[in-house]
């Protein structure tokens, strides 16, 4: 048959092949779905297909081949049903583990190879096509086989295997995530085993004395132990995929370095166990046989992943030999044959690289001798690092370090630049190779090193500040090296001959002392200097102004602080003097630079630059001497120490602070000398982390960038004094044994990122007198051991933190400044706290509630230790509302202050005047003392004030007019004198009580207390009397005695009304009778009947009494009559004056019957008076003044009569009014004073006796004269009756005329 013709009839049958398998395959399906048990399975699938071994693949091909050019329609179902062997479908995976088994299976491989080969070459020619196609189809069935049998039934790997491992723990964790999910992430696990691979090789390769420099090298060290651990590796995407050598060179200080990469087509880099190997070697080195696919379905179906999902960067792909995840010794793969290792998995014959080509893992150290795989990481690793330079710095110091250890400096230059690109220090890469030189000491580094410390600099061209000579610098530190780390040379030391020479040119002085001054004075404009003494003259300089010179006459003290210096290109001033030791030129305008010759001050100890203009790189242990260094407040960017200079000996004291330095803390603190005891490097841009060195007993550098935890200063720095870190980025928390500082005086870490609690151990600092720990993040309570502080603290700041608690009530009694704003304490605050003046939330209303400071103050003020009761006064943190006798509303606002018989004593405070809600203030019955305060003013909303039984005196505060919602006013029993403002708008004042002051007499004062308003006034003997109006005084009476006026008045009107009516009503009589006689009125006859009318008004009027007088015509007579009256009125009067209601009189007798009690708000009338005792006044004084007055009435009646003459109408008239006038004066006067004085029913008796006495002067001044001359009141009588009867004949005589006249 043609072989075309053959194989399209191949290809048919093939087809037809594949037909049959669909259809086994939807039987094998149908029959797994209808009996779920996996033996059931097994056994139908046994039934249907029978399994033929690999060895019987030629016949089976043979016979399938015959069948097919004989064209039977054969199909492969046929076949294997008609086989008489069992036949596999794919190499048999042997699942017994015993060693017989093995051995047979190979024995019957190898014989079944050798047997197959004739028949293979008779007829495998036509049919090679055909086998492919087999195979391919054969893979469907040996699925079928491997879903139908388990896992374990087609490959077999040990579940020891690490891929196995790793793949199992995998499916564990995810069984329910995809493929793809999956290989997006690095498992733990991998990672972990990565590296101890990683770790195990890198172990074999560091033993591994001697390295071979070919690319390539064979593979019979390809054997790896077990080995340490290193770091772990980063992700697998970084490893480099350069598939051909490849020369690298990233600077030009690399011209003659080439670092090959190795060609990962044609080796593996042992450093990372092959995993890079990315070349076509595909066979087992064991046996040869070829390697399976990575991605067949037997692969994946027993692992249950599919491996190149799983590992996408680690090249699984064909067959070809790898080591995905590093998980092996070396690359290997999956083989149809068993290995040694009694499993499918076989290593590969992959050749090593060149260890000097292979870069390691990112991350992982170079364990080679040579620098090139450190310089490849630099050159990979870093592209995408968050700090590049950094970065690489680390790799190339590691190269740099690798080239130094044999002899050569390669990549050094490279590690300087790398390692210094951002830093700002002009001495970084000299910090770096001195340290590698202090490290590991030999003449190249140590060379190198004195390099890159003391480069050459052309002084003209160099604007720093202090930089150094090259020769000097190398003398010392060459020195250094020598002294210090014991390694030196013949060539060193002539360096430092060299130096010496070079500071022997310079001692010569050759431009003089003088000259140099003249310079300086020239170039910083001394003729505007403050003070130039002897600078512009030919004088000795050393008597200028700020120069002092030793017993040699040579400079030693240049001082020249604050003298307006000024220059910014001194480049004369040549200030190098051999003796100069103290140089003082702060507070100036000056720039400095190199060429000034500083440098060559050899002996100056003492160096003040401060608050100039200079600016660049400041080195500052350039003077060997040095021991005194400040330039703070200048331009400088850049700073640091050296080692190796002279003064890392000497230095004492460096102030660097308020400048422009921009570097890294580290770079600062790499060398610090550790004689420092003062450093100062506050204000500047520094940054970075704290070193762990620091001076031993100042240290300031706030208001930096520093960053990272807080040194552990108690144990590096035991001595420190003054520790000042604030406003910088410090984290962490406060060391717990900050104890040990015990000579700290001054902490600041304010304004930093500090968390968790306050140290109690804080407290323990003896000598701490500045505390801010202001503006961090500290939580929980202040500490209340922090109070052990209370006698030396000035400043104590925790402000702007988290604190929580109660303010310690100790720290009340600091002496300093209390700052606690800003965090969340529970107020209120303690009580003594808020009257500190440091106190900065002194004004807080809700820490320090003004009214509880106010009734604070008044506890002391009315010293409250001596009360009888004082429950919770002055308790630290209970609210005020809760003292004894302290009221409050909803608001915890002072409504009441009732201390009422309570002991208080001293002085009413004038923080009073804060309670500005009180309503009732109770303050009676104690002893207070002192003027009431004006602010007393303040409280409008007092209702209720009551003072009184204390002892206050002067006068009431004019501001008591403003309380206008007073209501009750009790200041009685005091002694206040002068006038009680009312106040304005008040309200009505309810009783008696309401009101109630010293108004009344007698006073303690001449001057009685003036109250117009007062409801009630009490004197001196707290007496009171009600000083509501009189109802004489409400009918329009100012007093008795304007009202005695009136009376006097309406007597006399009323005795003339009486005697008109009786005229008038005589009048009336004679008309009638004139009348009824028929005569006119005048015609009526008279009745003289005179002796009976002058007998009877003498009987009225008293016989007894010097008012007869009244009657007669005598005119001495009538005077002492009316002397008598007048002697009766005035005494009358004196009654009447004394029972006057003016409480503020004291001719007054008014008796102040009213008591107030201490005890109570009401008074209380003591008066026993009652109606009993005005009845029986009302009955004496009746009898006693009842006849006068009806007898006084009678003679004015009389007086009307026509029948008397008008004189003794008169005569009649008078008397009898002076007899009514003072019968009635007196019952007035008895009644009012009665009412003035009368406490009792007796009392009223007795003082109506005593009126009624004063009414009988008459009658007893009558019995005087009796006495005295009889016969004036006979004689007077006589004439009164003569003259009666004269009287008598006159009246008959006109009346006989008038008749007559009728009658003619």
């Amino acid at each position: 048959m043609d072989p075309h013709e053959a194989s399209s009839s191949v290809d048919r049958r093939f087809k037809l092949l594949e037909d049959e398998i669909k259809v086994q395959k939807d039987m094998v399906n149908r029959l797994m779905d209808s009996e779920p048990s996996v033996d059931r399975r097994l056994r139908l699938l046994e039934d249907k297909v029978k399994l033929f071994k690999l060895e019987d693949k030629v016949d089976l091909l043979a016979t399938f081949d015959s069948n097919t050019a004989k064209g039977e329609d054969a199909s492969l179902v046929h076949v294997l049903n008609d086989s008489s062997d069992e036949v596999h479908p794919f190499p048999v995976m042997i699942e017994d583990d015993s060693a017989p088994v093995k051995k047979r299976a190979k024995k019957k491989r190898k014989k079944k190879m050798k047997r197959g080969a004739s028949t293979e070459v008779a007829t495998w020619g036509s049919g090679r096509r055909v086998f492919t196609k087999l195979i391919v189809g054969l893979v469907p069935i040996a699925l079928l086989f491997s879903l139908a049998l388990g896992q374990g039934g087609i490959i077999k790997i040990k579940e020891t295997s690490p891929l196995r491992k790793y793949l199992a723990t995998l499916k564990s964790d995810s069984t329910k995530r995809e493929d793809e999910g999956i290989a997006a992430q690095t498992p733990s696990l991998l990672r972990k085993q990565q590296s101890q691979k990683t770790a195990d090789h890198a172990r074999l390769m560091q033993s591994n004395d001697t390295q071979s420099l070919n690319p390539i090298i064979p593979s019979t060290a390809s054997s790896v132990p077990p080995a340490s651990d290193s770091r772990p590796p980063s992700s697998p995407s970084m490893i480099p995929s350069t598939s051909s050598p490849l020369s690298i060179s990233s600077s030009s200080a690399l011209t003659q370095q080439t670092c090959q990469v190795a060609d990962k087509e044609t080796c593996g880099c042992a450093n990372v166990l092959f995993d890079d190997y990315r070349g076509t070697i595909n066979v087992s080195e064991e046996n040869g046989e070829a390697c399976i696919p990575w991605d067949s379905d037997m692969i994946t179906n027993f692992y249950g992943f599919s491996l190149p999902t799983i590992f996408p960067d680690h090249g699984l792909v064909e067959n070809y030999c790898r080591n995905p995840g590093r998980l092996n010794e070396k690359a290997g793969c999956i083989s149809a044959g068993i290995s040694e290792n009694g499993d499918n998995e076989h290593f590969c014959d992959v050749p090593i690289c060149d260890p000097c080509s292979c870069m390691p893992e990112c991350g992982t150290p170079n364990i080679e001798a040579c620098g090139c795989p450190s310089f490849l990481q630099a050159e990979t690793c870093c592209g995408d690092a968050l700090d590049v330079a950094s970065c690489k710095c680390g790799y190339l110091k590691e190269a740099c370090s690798k080239s130094l250890a044999s002899g050569s400096t390669d990549f050094c230059d490279l590690a300087g630049e790398a390692c210094c690109e951002a830093s700002g220090a002009p001495y970084c890469q000299c910090n770096m190779f001195e340290q590698m030189c202090s490290e590991n000491p030999s003449d190249i580094i140590c060379g190198l090193a004195a390099d890159k410390c003391c480069p050459r600099i052309d002084p003209a061209t160099h604007d720093n500040f202090v930089w150094g000579d090259e020769v000097i610098c190398k003398c010392e530190f060459y020195t250094y090296v020598s002294n210090v780390l014991g390694f030196g040379r013949e060539t060193q030391l002539l360096r430092c001959a060299e130096s010496k020479r070079v500071q022997n040119q310079s001692a010569n002085r050759k431009l003089g002392e003088k000259t140099k001054l003249e310079n300086l004075y020239k170039d910083t404009k001394g003729q505007y200097w403050f003070n130039n003494e002897g600078w512009e003259t030919d004088s000795e300089y050393c008597n200028w102004y700020g120069v002092k010179c030793n017993n040699d006459n040579f400079l030693v003290e240049l001082k020249l602080r604050k003298n307006n210096l000024t220059g910014t290109s001194c480049w004369r001033c040549r200030l190098d003097f051999e003796d100069l030791i103290t140089l003082d030129l702060a507070q100036n305008q000056i720039e400095l630079t190199n060429s000034s010759g500083l440098l060559y001050n050899r002996k100056m100890e003492y160096v003040d630059l401060a608050e100039n203009i200079c600016s660049g790189h400041v080195d500052v242990l350039q003077f060997p001497a040095l021991k005194y260094f400040n330039v703070s407040h200048n331009r400088f960017t850049s700073a640091g120490f050296k080692r190796f200079n002279l003064a890392y000996n000497t230095i004492r004291n460096v102030d660097l602070s308020s400048n422009y330095i921009a570097l890294d803390a580290s770079e600062i603190f790499l060398n610090i000398p550790p004689t420092l005891e003062y450093l100062s490097l506050s204000n500047n841009n520094i940054g970075g982390f704290l070193q762990e060195k620091f001076p031993r007993l100042h240290f300031a550098m706030a208001n930096t960038s520093v960053s990272g935890p807080l040194p552990d200063f108690p144990n590096t720095a035991p001595q420190l004094r003054y520790l000042d870190l604030g406003n910088n980025r410090l984290t962490g928390t406060i060391p717990a044994d900050i104890f040990k500082l015990g000579d700290l005086s001054v902490l600041n870490l304010a304004g930093n990122n500090l968390e968790q609690s306050i140290p109690s151990a804080i407290g323990d600092l003896s000598q701490l007198r500045f505390l801010n720990l202001s503006s961090n993040s500290l939580s929980q309570t202040i500490p209340i051991k922090l109070a052990k502080l209370k006698d030396v603290i000035e400043m104590f700041d925790l402000s702007s933190n988290t604190l929580t608690g109660i303010i310690p009530v100790e720290i009340g009694s600091f002496n300093g400044d209390v700052l606690l704003s800003g965090n969340s304490l529970v107020t209120p605050a303690p009580l003594d706290l808020c009257f500190s003046e440091g106190f900065d939330r002194i004004n807080d209303v809700m820490m320090c509630p003004p009214e509880r400071n106010a009734l604070r103050e008044f506890y002391y003020s009315t010293k409250g230790q001596e009360w009888t009761e004082s429950t919770n006064w002055i308790s630290q943190y209970k609210s005020h509302c809760s003292w004894y006798g302290v009221s409050c509303d909803d608001s915890n606002k002072t409504v009441t202050l009732d201390l009422r018989s309570n002991s208080l004593s001293g002085k009413l405070s004038e923080g009073i005047g804060v309670l500005r809600s009180i309503r009732h203030l109770d303050l009676g019955d104690n002893d207070l003392k002192g003027s009431i305060p004006t602010e007393i003013g303040l409280l409008s909303k007092l209702s209720y004030l009551r003072l009184s039984y204390n002892k206050f005196i002067r006068t009431m505060p004019r501001e008591f007019q403003e309380l206008s919602q007073l209501e009750f006013i009790h200041l009685h029993g005091n002694s206040i004198s002068g006038m009680i403002p009312f106040p304005q708008d008040a309200q009505a004042l309810a009783n008696q009580a309401s009101f109630i002051s010293d108004c009344g007499v007698p006073s303690m004062f001449e001057q009685t207390l003036r109250c117009e308003n007062c409801t009630m006034c009490c004197n001196s003997q707290n007496e009171c009397f009600p000083t509501e109006p009189t109802e004489l005084q409400k009918s329009g009476f100012v007093g008795y005695l304007d009202f005695t006026w009136a009376f006097f008045l309406g007597l006399i009107g009323g005795c003339c009304i009486l005697h008109l009516a009786s005229f008038m009503y005589g009048e009336y009589q004679d008309r009638v009778r004139a009348r009824s006689m028929n005569i006119l009125p005048s015609a009526l006859p008279r009745v003289a009947d005179g002796e009976r009318d002058n007998k009877y008004a003498l009987d009225a009027i008293g016989n007894d009494s010097v008012y007869m007088f009244f009657l007669g015509t005598s005119w001495w007579g009538w005077g002492f009559a009316l002397t008598t009256l007048t002697c009766q009125i005035a005494i009358l009067y004196v009654f009447v004056l004394g029972s006057e209601f003016d409480l503020t009189n004291d001719i007054s007798d008014l008796v102040y019957t009213f008591r107030c009690p201490k005890d109570t708000d009401s008074c209380g009338d003591t008066s026993d008076l009652d109606w009993r005792g005005w009845l029986a006044f009302a009955i004496l004084m009746g009898a006693h003044l009842l006849k006068d007055m009806i007898n006084g009435s009678k003679m004015i009646v009389l007086s009307a009569k026509k029948r008397h003459s008008t004189h003794k109408r008169l005569r009649f008239f008078f008397g009898g009014m002076f007899l009514i006038f003072t019968s009635l004066f007196a019952l007035f006067v008895t009644s009012i004073y009665n009412k003035a004085i009368a406490t009792s029913n007796t009392s009223i008796i007795e003082n109506a006796v005593i009126v009624l006495f004063v009414t009988d002067l008459d009658e007893m001044l009558f019995r005087v004269l009796m006495s005295i001359n009889p016969r004036w009141v006979s004689k007077d009588e006589t004439e009164t009756g003569d003259t009666g009867r004269l009287d008598v004949l006159t009246i008959e005589n006109k009346e006989m005329k008038g008749r007559l006249d009728v009658l003619t």
